[in-house]
């Protein structure tokens, strides 16, 4: 949605001059949990990683797993190493979500979201590769 003064809201990516940092008004983001870059820097340290760890989990065990889940596929996948870059860091994201999601809030529908999303990335880039040959 194009905003006041030509700005886009960085939510729906809706065309304008420039990027805006925050959300419009038509965005179905929850607008009263949605806090501005500001804020959450004003904030301790402590207390963003305390709510990030509440719905995610543990960082150190999310990095553990992630890591551990990549090696699995760098080892024994046998076509991991013909992936593009695009595709290893397709995995890389899904693999990040899904130990975000098992070692938190698995009913938190933003994680499923976002894996959707980065499987469609690289399914959008499969297809624009075939129609340029």
């Amino acid at each position: 949605m194009t905003y006041e003064n030509n700005k886009t809201c960085y939510t729906c990516k809706n065309s304008g001059q420039s990027v805006w940092d925050e959300p419009c008004k038509s965005c179905t983001i929850d607008l009263l949990n949605w806090e501005s870059k500001e804020t959450m820097i004003d904030k301790q340290p402590e207390k963003v990683t305390q709510e990030r760890s509440s719905r995610y989990g543990n960082f150190s065990g999310n990095a553990r797993i992630t890591q551990m889940c990549e090696d699995i596929f760098r080892e024994f996948g046998p076509s991991y190493h013909q992936a593009s870059d695009e595709q290893k860091e397709a995995l890389h994201m899904i693999l990040q979500k899904l130990s975000r999601a098992f070692c938190g809030d698995t009913t938190y529908e933003d994680n499923w979201v976002d894996i959707m999303g980065y499987a469609q990335c690289v399914l959008d880039s499969l297809i624009g590769e075939e129609n340029d040959s």
